[in-house]
């Protein structure tokens, strides 16, 4: 996994315990397109505060498509 500082973006929400149902049909739509190691990081980090963009943005640079 490639090493990224993502402690310049700020997360927009607080941190849940749980996705929104809009969140879990955004990803669910987004997972056709990414592989399952890209999901399951913004899933983590939607889950510490962040958007969907910015979860997206952090993961294609640690992880990839």
């Amino acid at each position: 996994m490639k090493k990224y500082d993502y402690s310049k973006i700020k997360p927009l929400n607080k941190p849940k315990k749980k996705l929104s149902v809009m969140q879990t049909r955004l990803l669910k739509e987004h997972s056709k397109y990414h592989s399952e190691k890209h999901i399951e990081m913004m899933k983590k980090l939607m889950l510490d505060g962040y958007c969907l963009q910015q979860a997206h943005t952090i993961s294609s640079k640690l992880v990839g498509k």
